[in-house]
């Protein structure tokens, strides 16, 4: 396999990706095609030796030697019933570097509570959102803990 059939299937369109994303992209494959994980794993060798990645590397069990801390590797979240789907989606979008960025520093996105021309345009889809319904998910957030996503 060259490393252009590598891209192509898992679905990577920019060779430029960075080693979060072809993660991002492996574990999506092999979760909606399990049947093909040799096939995928494969593909992620041979990007992982292109791209020099030892993590990546190491996620395709070449080597044994991963210079990257545990604690630094990318971890899932844990199914409970049938949550494994908005689980997935979870990840994927937190592996989006500027929505990370935003979910972790949500202090400076929020909506301010005293700008009742803003609350007043408000809306999630067509639905308007009371501002009674803005605070109930502004102490949601604060109660399950910022460091919950760190």
């Amino acid at each position: 396999m060259d490393i252009g059939d590598a891209y192509r299937l898992l679905q990577i369109p920019d060779r430029t990706a960075d080693e979060e994303a072809v993660m991002a992209a492996y574990t999506i494959c092999i979760d909606d095609s399990p049947d093909q994980a040799e096939l995928y794993n494969r593909a992620l060798s041979v990007i992982a030796k292109e791209m020099n990645s030892q993590l990546l590397k190491g996620m395709a069990g070449i080597s044994s030697d991963v210079t990257q801390d545990l604690a630094e590797w990318p971890v899932g979240l844990q199914n409970i019933g049938n949550t494994c789907y908005l689980n997935s989606l979870l990840q994927f979008y937190f592996s989006v570097r500027p929505f990370r960025d935003m979910v972790l520093d949500i202090e400076k996105y929020q909506m301010d509570l005293n700008d009742q021309p803003g609350l007043a345009n408000k809306k999630v889809g067509s639905r308007k959102v009371t501002a009674k319904e803005v605070q109930r998910s502004l102490t949601c957030m604060y109660l399950s803990g910022k460091e919950s996503l760190t």
